[in-house]
C-alpha cells in the first residue's frame, strides 16, 4: 500500500568521519542540538573509524538524548558490516543501528518518515 508522507523530518545530521577526525564540533554539536532528530556517521571501509574513545562518548551521549544514530558507510559498493570488528561491536552496544548495505541517501530518507 503506497504511503505519501507530507511531512518529512529534516533534522537530521550526516557526519563523514575521516582517519584524522577529533569529534570535537560533533561533540559540541551533540549536546548543545535540541532540535536534532538523528545521527548518521558516514565510516569508512566496512564501518571503520577512528574511534579511540571519543566516538563512543558522542555515541553514548546522543543515545540518552533519544536520538537514533546510524552507523552507514562512505564505499560506494559494500556494506557496514559490525561484527567484522570490535569497534562496530561496540558502536551497537551503545545503541547504534547498522546501515548494513543502505545508501546514506536511504538512510536519511527512511528516518525522514519515522
Amino acid at each position: 500500500r503506497l504511503m505519501i508522507h507530507r511531512e518529512v523530518q529534516s533534522n537530521i545530521l550526516v557526519v563523514k568521519i575521516n582517519p584524522v577526525c577529533q569529534f570535537t564540533a560533533l561533540r559540541l554539536v551533540v549536546e548543545s542540538a535540541k532540535a536534532l532528530r538523528a545521527l548518521v556517521l558516514e565510516l569508512y571501509g566496512n564501518g571503520k573509524s577512528s574511534y579511540k574513545g571519543a566516538l563512543a562518548e558522542i555515541i553514548t551521549a546522543a543515545v540518552k538524548k533519544g536520538l537514533i544514530v546510524v552507523a552507514a558507510t562512505q564505499c560506494a559498493k559494500g556494506l557496514v558490516n559490525v561484527d567484522a570488528h570490535s569497534i562496530g561491536r561496540e558502536m551497537i552496544s551503545l545503541g547504534a543501528i547498522s546501515a548494513k548495505d543502505m545508501t546514506t541517501e536511504a538512510v536519511v530518507t527512511k528516518l525522514g518518515v519515522l
